[in-house]
């Protein structure tokens, strides 16, 4: 009789107080979107004040900061859930309490914090693509990791309000949907963190280490002009023209003459081994590609040259 009140007392209050803290958690989680929703405005950020635009800006600089945490929250709560449930199973039935959740208490603490720190992560990225600059090539990945982060957040939040409800005995199928959510939102977490990793590396930058592939050499040779004969054709298939000082180039610049420049500033993140934003710059028929549209570099036009 005093093991029945225990567990009876036991299904009461402690569920009550789990639904409180994972409903108040998941209603600032909520209003922080809100907040920030507001802040933002209309027409983004120049419908703010300049100070509230700096403050945006620099709020939005935390997210490489803010990131993290949700990751390894959200997953960590999946992997306890999951791994501990047929010990928790067995415990409960042992002790004649098989009607319980059996949910982590140690996955929730995860899940709460994580899913507030994923919804300051989703705003603090959303405010970075705003106010940084980002590149052409990157724009289709970063509105694609701008929205699975938002979702990945959100998902968070509405797990969390199915955890207050798997604690209660009325709710039997919440822990059920609770341990899918979590599964759900530990794979919107991966999409998301790899889909940014992509922005931040370039694509390839895990699998072109385990699956290594071989790059075809290129070679880019400068052909000696002879002494009154027309100078090289530039790849954009014409002399180059624009406003140089010619007195300070040599006499013929071509790529080759340029490749130190961009070795020396640009192929740490831009060469054989990292393409971020799917650019580098180590390969001649890669920087002017049949694409002219897709060129960073317009010969003889700095002005319509992106880099």
């Amino acid at each position: 009789m005093r093991d029945a009140a225990r567990i009876a007392k036991r299904r009461r209050g402690g569920p009550s107080v789990m639904r409180s803290i994972c409903l108040g958690a998941a209603a600032v989680g909520a209003a922080v979107g809100v907040v920030a929703a507001a802040a933002q405005g209309d027409d983004g950020a120049a419908a703010v004040p300049a100070l509230a635009d700096r403050l945006l800006r620099a709020g939005g600089r935390l997210h490489p900061m803010l990131v993290h945490f949700p990751i390894g929250l959200l997953l960590t709560a999946a992997a306890i859930e999951w791994i501990g449930l047929p010990f928790r199973r067995h415990a409960a039935r042992q002790r004649g309490d098989e009607g319980a959740s059996n949910a982590s208490p140690a996955a929730t603490a995860c899940l709460a914090i994580g899913a507030l720190a994923a919804a300051a992560a989703a705003w603090a990225g959303w405010m970075n693509a705003d106010f940084e600059t980002h590149g052409r090539s990157v724009q289709s990945t970063l509105t694609l990791h701008r929205w699975t982060g938002v979702a990945a957040a959100s998902l968070a939040l509405l797990v969390l309000v199915l955890r207050g409800a798997a604690g209660s005995t009325q709710h039997p199928r919440a822990a059920s949907l609770y341990r899918l959510g979590l599964l759900l939102t530990a794979g919107f977490v991966g999409l998301t963190g790899h889909l940014g990793g992509t922005i931040v590396y370039g694509t390839g930058y895990l699998t072109s280490v385990l699956w290594p592939r071989a790059e075809r050499a290129v070679e880019d040779p400068v052909a000696p002009v002879a002494e009154g004969a027309d100078p090289p054709v530039d790849p954009a298939g014409g002399p180059a023209t624009g406003t140089v000082n010619l007195d300070e180039l040599p006499a013929h610049v071509v790529y080759a003459d340029i490749r130190p420049i961009l070795e020396a500033n640009c192929f740490e993140c831009h060469g054989p081994t990292k393409q971020r934003g799917k650019m580098r710059f180590d390969r001649k028929d890669v920087v002017f590609g049949p694409d002219r549209d897709l060129w960073v570099i317009v010969p003889g036009d700095p002005g319509a040259s992106d880099l």
